[in-house]
């Protein structure tokens, strides 16, 4: 028996599916302009770091900041997981990824 995808007609969630494939291309280029196995090990501690952080982050700032639409969200991910790798010890040169002062600056206080 087949069942329907009736998810997938709900707005939200498709909004939802969107930002996460978003969210996961942009991890991908970001560990790859890293040079690093997308199987290596400490990046599995990261993941989990950035996750918190970043919903951390979204919940404590959406109103005040006036939300986030999907680039501004994947970019604060890849804020998040950079954090996060610089905390295990995994270098990130300057300049691996685009810089945004208010992000960068929202998930600083999301830290404290």
């Amino acid at each position: 028996m087949i069942e329907r995808d009736d998810w997938g007609s709900d707005s939200s969630v498709r909004a939802m599916r969107n930002l996460f494939s978003r969210m996961e291309a942009a991890q991908n280029e970001f560990i790859e302009r890293l040079r690093l196995s997308p199987f290596d090990g400490r990046l599995r501690y990261c993941r989990e770091e950035a996750r918190i952080l970043f919903e951390r982050t979204i919940s404590s700032n959406s109103a005040r900041a006036g939300g986030f639409d999907d680039e501004e969200s994947s970019l604060l991910y890849i804020l998040c997981l950079s954090c996060a790798m610089d905390r295990s010890g995994i270098r990130v040169p300057a300049g691996t990824f685009p810089e945004n002062g208010r992000l960068s600056k929202l998930m600083k206080e999301s830290l404290k």
